[in-house]
């Protein structure tokens, strides 16, 4: 049935026909009230009254409606009328991508349409949607070079509830009768595992066979075995299309017998890929590995993509700050070897630290003079950064007894450069003192006094003196305050500060509304893509983590991380920090090899950052450690949280929170090596440590709880066990809602635990 001329529902009128489909037809339309032209696809009649081609229609005019994004189709209407359904839908003008892939295409051409369709993938995923038929015949390029990625009908989602099953396939055909012209197809197989293990073809009805529905040229290999189409089905079809935007060939053997496609399919066999740069052949690799888990997110290739296409912008802007770095210190390159980087640290945070114009000369004098005796031409030896830290804080008493206030501010640096460092100690006795000297010198709601308690509240809170973090942050935003009156980065920082104590604490709530303020005040302050903004981003993902959000949790930590690899490098211990709390996520979710690769990439910069014995590099090895424990590797697991702890221990002494969490996971791996006489002590010490430095309330109290029940339970008695799980419960409750994971966890406990009880009462 032709519509042509037809006007529909008073105000579409149907012009001509552009498309035709499987399904039904695509037709050019104009919607005479809003005055645009529009696509309407429409069902035809006689799929009309097939349940699932209709259900299929239905689903993709929900799940549209659900994604509003530049590189998405938009819908605009659902109409069903007496004879047919229509998909009132935006009129995209432009080509297929596989009728241009069939052309010559620039590398910036190509790499700017990969990054448009994973920023279509990454909105798309994030509302838990995967597209589940992406191909080149699926994407539309405007003739500006907009991309937009169409045709959801085959889109399922991760949450069942949201949209009702694809439901039955219809018209199932047998690959044997199939050309290589299928492979590029929607098509609706029947395949069965033949005796060789591998992929045949079949018109037998036996329990064994798969129904497929999908194009078999850029499938994923779980879809060939029948499974759902998942948020990884999809990037393997992108990294299938992304092999050919970049080489210009398929990545399967051309002219393949369906069945000798499907084997490869099934396998992941796609073709080595050649000729082009290392980070997009890297990323192509990845996306098409057979396991779903291995391959990266829609999140994650469009941030690689991005700083792909960065790469020489990133070159210039590092030159550029080398080059700035020289000038401003009036040296030249003669007083740099092998210590470069280690002393253009130092002296950066420094210089950048003196912005008041009489004392500059002072702080340019003074380093000039520091860097002259610190270099090896002239002493005849290496110098390492704590050696020119330690030089500075000694001199500076001396070398400017009468500028007092250009005195705090070289303490204030060096003391917070001392704590990056994870030195502690000498940190503490500077910025007390570069404190003490602006107390002296200055009014009391000068901006300097709240910088120097804001640095002494997070040394505070790194050494786990909590209270004393809390006043010291408190004071700082008593002032920055009154100052900024609601507004400015000095104010952000210092609630984003306050924000991680509260999720320390177990405060989560006050936490959450603290970042979300410094957020808000970051972004109108610095802009979109500032690293300030990008480390309360980081901060909020990783408290949503802690309140049992997983899914948004990754969201937030993978903007955090687009903007630090765009904005400071592939290397930077930001970009770490943020990995880090991402393989955190990929660890809960059982995507462990993933999180291991995440955490060597983390301890692999930590350690050319900080050296080896730095609280961050103890930190991640305990959570590779974490990790062999989740693979049952108990001894492997155990030296790691040994040489963590024994880190711990030299960082920060015996009784820190920091210690209490290696101890508890070494109880845990006692008990579940039946080291009883171990795994209780251990226990029994972790929770004392924490219960002295975070409270009796708080969340990791009720970890420890719940490790002491669930090894009364089995070692000891119910009887002993029954009251451990009822107040790690009724923490939770408090501090994590009735919702949260840690809740049903213990509520499942008992549960258990109960049952127990009643099967041993019985008859």
């Amino acid at each position: 049935m032709n519509l042509e001329g037809q006007l529909i529902a008073q105000r579409l009128r149907v012009l001509e026909l552009i498309g035709e489909g499987g399904m039904g037809d695509v037709y050019l339309g104009r919607d005479e009230t809003l005055n645009r032209d529009v696509a309407l696809k429409v069902i035809r009649s006689e799929h009309r009254v097939k349940s699932g081609a209709r259900q299929r229609f239905l689903r993709e005019a929900r799940i549209l409606s659900q994604l509003d994004h530049p590189n998405i189709c938009r819908i605009y209407d659902y109409l069903e009328t007496t004879h047919f359904d229509i998909l009132v839908l935006e009129l995209i003008r432009g080509r297929p991508l596989s009728s241009l892939l069939d052309e010559a295409m620039s590398y910036a051409q190509s790499l700017d349409i990969a990054q448009q369709i994973a920023a279509a993938l990454r909105a798309a995923h994030s509302q838990g949607v995967s597209h589940g038929d992406l191909k080149p015949e699926n994407v539309m390029i405007s003739a500006e070079g907009e991309v937009k990625v169409l045709d959801f009908g085959l889109a399922q989602s991760v949450n069942p509830d949201r949209f009702a099953p694809l439901g039955k396939i219809e018209a199932l055909q047998d690959v044997r009768d199939l050309g290589p012209l299928a492979a590029s197809s929607t098509l609706s197989l029947i395949l069965s595992r033949g005796d060789s293990g591998g992929v045949s073809s079949s018109s037998s009805s036996s329990s064994d066979n798969r129904y497929i529905l999908g194009t078999p040229r850029f499938m994923s290999p779980e879809q060939l075995q029948g499974q759902p189409a998942t948020l990884a089905s999809d990037m393997y079809s992108f990294g299938l299309m992304f092999y050919e935007l970049f080489t210009g060939a398929p990545g399967y053997p051309l002219n393949l017998k369906l069945p000798e496609l499907l084997e490869r399919v099934e396998q992941a066999k796609v073709l080595p890929i050649q000729g082009i740069d290392k980070d997009l052949a890297e990323l192509s690799t990845g996306l098409t590995q057979l396991e779903a888990d291995q391959r990266p997110t829609a999140g994650e290739s469009l941030r690689r993509l991005r700083m792909i296409h960065s790469k020489p912008a990133r070159r210039f802007k590092l030159a550029m700050g080398i080059l700035a770095l020289f000038i401003v210190v009036g040296l030249t390159l003669k007083y740099f070897n092998d210590i470069e980087n280690q002393r253009s640290v130092a002296v950066e945070a420094l210089v950048e630290a003196e912005s008041a114009r009489t004392e500059a000369e002072e702080v340019v004098r003074f380093l000039t003079e520091l860097l002259e005796l610190s270099d090896p031409t002239s002493q005849g030896r290496d110098v390492t950064v704590r050696q020119l830290l330690d030089l500075s804080a000694e001199r500076i008493d001396g070398e400017l007894a009468e500028q007092p206030l250009t005195q705090a501010r070289l303490m204030d640096t060096i003391g917070t450069i001392y704590r990056q460092l994870g030195l502690y100690e000498p940190s503490r006795d500077l910025l007390q003192e570069a404190l003490d000297k602006r107390l002296r010198n200055l009014e009391a709601n000068h901006p300097a006094i709240a910088s120097s308690h804001h640095e002494l509240g997070v040394l505070a809170r790194r050494e786990g003196r909590l209270a004393e973090a809390e006043e010291s942050f408190q004071k700082s935003l008593n002032i920055r305050e009154a100052l900024e009156e609601g507004g400015g980065e000095p104010l952000a920082e210092t609630i984003n500060a306050l924000a991680v104590l509260y999720a320390v604490q177990g405060r989560y709530p006050e936490a959450e509304e603290s970042l979300l303020r410094s957020l808000e005040i970051r972004r109108q302050a610095l802009g979109e893509r500032d690293p300030e903004v990008a480390a309360t981003l980081h901060n909020l993902g990783t408290l949503l983590s802690l309140m049992g959000q997983p899914d948004n949790a990754q969201l937030r930590l993978e903007e955090s991380l687009e903007i630090r690899e765009e904005q400071l490098g592939l290397d930077h211990p930001e970009v770490a920090s943020t990995l880090y709390a991402l393989a955190g996520l990929d660890r809960g979710a059982g995507r462990l090899d993933q999180a291991e690769r995440r955490y060597r990439r983390v301890l692999t910069i930590q350690e050319e950052a900080f050296g080896p014995d730095h609280p961050n590099v103890a930190e991640t090895v305990n959570a590779l450690a974490v990790l062999e424990a989740m693979r049952e590797q108990y001894p492997e697991a155990s030296e790691l949280f040994r040489r963590s702890l024994a880190m711990r221990r030299q960082l920060f002494g015996e009784r820190h929170p920091a210690v209490a969490e290696v101890l508890h996971n070494l109880g845990n791996i006692a008990a579940l090596e039946g080291r009883t006489e171990e795994a209780e002590p251990l226990l029994r010490q972790a929770l004392e440590l924490f219960e002295e430095h975070l409270g009796e309330d708080h969340p990791q109290v009720g970890d420890v709880l719940l490790s002491l029940a669930n090894y009364a339970r089995e070692n000891r008695t119910s009887t002993e066990a029954r009251p451990l799980y009822d107040r790690a419960l009724e923490i939770y409750s408090e501090a994590l809602g009735a919702d949260s994971p840690q809740v049903q966890t213990v509520r499942s406990e008992i549960e258990q635990l109960s049952e127990g009880i009643t099967l041993a009462s019985g008859p």
